[in-house]
């Protein structure tokens, strides 16, 4: 996946969207695994950003993001030390 990713961005850098997007599109139907499918879903949401396509990009933004974590499923710990005291 690396050496594709390496691939892409160059391809991206060189102005040749649709070849970058290729190169995505073709490890995106190899992959079964959830986190790669995220990252790949992330560097294909970059990707038509940058190609000025907002509505594909908006869509890959949102595949890749119910795998990331939310605020809401990050549980908050407190320190004993960071309690505080009133004189």
């Amino acid at each position: 996946m690396e050496q594709i990713s390496v691939l892409a961005d160059l391809r991206q850098k060189e102005g040749d969207f649709r070849k970058a997007e290729a190169l995505y599109r073709a490890q995106e139907l190899r992959r079964q695994d959830p986190d790669l499918l995220t990252g790949i879903y992330s560097l294909l949401a970059h990707l038509y950003d940058r190609w000025g396509r907002m509505d594909k990009a908006a869509e890959f933004y949102e595949l890749a993001r119910p795998s990331a974590p939310t605020m809401a499923s990050i549980k908050v710990t407190r320190s004993p030390r960071s309690k505080t005291t009133s004189p």
